[in-house]
């Protein structure tokens, strides 16, 4: 019988900044975890959990836009995540 090799999880963090906010996403195994902090304070401000990376990125820039820019905003999360320079750490 050959002895099990316990299998090792990749986690992989995405960060970018917009406006005065830092955006972070951390993908794990099942889901993704968003914060959304005060860039100047580091305060967090916001976290939820998604099923996937860009659904995770959306999340933060609908918090980030209805934040900055209100609720009457007609600015797409999705369009707004995905013109972010997002960098991929390891």
């Amino acid at each position: 019988m050959t002895a099990c090799i316990p299998l090792v999880q990749i986690r992989s963090m995405y960060r970018t900044e917009w406006q005065d906010l830092a955006f972070s996403v951390e993908s794990g195994s099942d889901e993704c975890t968003l914060r959304v902090e005060e860039i100047v304070t580091h305060r967090l401000l916001y976290t939820a959990r998604r099923g996937r990376v860009a659904a995770a990125q959306a999340a933060a820039a609908e918090f980030g836009i209805f934040r900055v820019l209100g609720p009457a905003s007609g600015v797409s999360p999705e369009v707004l995540a995905s013109t972010l320079a997002w960098r991929r750490q390891i």
